[in-house]
């Protein structure tokens, strides 16, 4: 299952109504839509490198769509899904002569993402939002981030990335506590400064914590106070280690 969304159209997402039936359809469409991809990849394994590009951009974009169908078949989350967007002409798109191509005039690339509140699609995430609620769901192993430094900027890659959730209440109130575990690696940095000095090295490491911060609050605030719903899992997860508060 994906949100297409095109480059001469906008899906708003009106008339977006998945029923359960459909939905479990779907998640065995892409159980064997997944199985046939893998083995599509060991055939190209010495093509052109575009099209194994094009093809595991789609491989992930299945797996990711299993997932998330799983999940609306399961209770105590909201669903979320990846947005495709399609490049050229659609209608060339779904050829499979286009895996001939080595450069395809039709190409599909993961997009934003589609929030979910029951089966009713409600908006679409803006790119800080989409990857601060994917770090929140320990979908990012891997990413770059970057801050201004004086008149230029300091680029930094954040791997093996790891976060743990945590709730508890506090005061009688509901609180959730997110720890991420990261290494981080300048990659450019073209501002005076120091890299010799620990003191140097401490203010990247606030300065890069603080990014990664606002694209997590960006994702949170945008799923809990203006859509108002539960992606992430937290009040399942409440219910569970503190059921008599319910």
């Amino acid at each position: 299952m994906y949100i297409s969304k095109f480059t001469n159209h906008n899906n708003n997402g009106d008339n977006v109504n998945e029923n359960l039936e459909v939905i479990s359809h779907i998640y065995k469409d892409c159980d064997a839509s997944i199985s046939s991809l893998t083995t599509m990849l060991k055939d190209l394994k010495n093509k052109d490198n575009k099209i194994k590009e094009t093809t595991q951009n789609i491989l992930k974009g299945y797996e990711r769509y299993l997932k998330e169908s799983k999940n609306l078949l399961k209770k105590g989350k909201e669903p979320i899904l990846p947005t495709i967007t399609i490049n050229g002409n659609e209608k060339k798109g779904s050829n499979n002569k286009i895996l001939e191509q080595s450069d395809p005039d039709t190409k599909v690339k993961l997009d934003t993402i589609g929030i979910f509140k029951g089966d009713k699609l409600l908006g679409y995430t803006t790119e800080d939002e989409s990857r601060g609620i994917n770090i929140i769901l320990n979908e990012v192993d891997e990413m770059i981030t970057e801050y201004k430094c004086g008149k230029g900027n300091v680029v930094i890659n954040l791997t093996n990335m790891k976060t743990k959730v945590k709730v508890k209440l506090k005061n009688n109130k509901p609180t959730v506590k997110l720890k991420i575990n990261t290494k981080g690696a300048i990659q450019e940095i073209n501002c005076n400064k120091n890299l010799e000095k620990n003191t140097t090295i401490k203010e990247i490491e606030k300065s890069a914590e603080k990014s990664l911060k606002k694209q997590i609050e960006k994702g949170i605030k945008l799923a809990q106070k203006k859509y108002k719903t539960d992606i992430f899992g937290f009040g399942n997860l409440f219910y569970k280690k503190y059921p008599q508060y319910y």
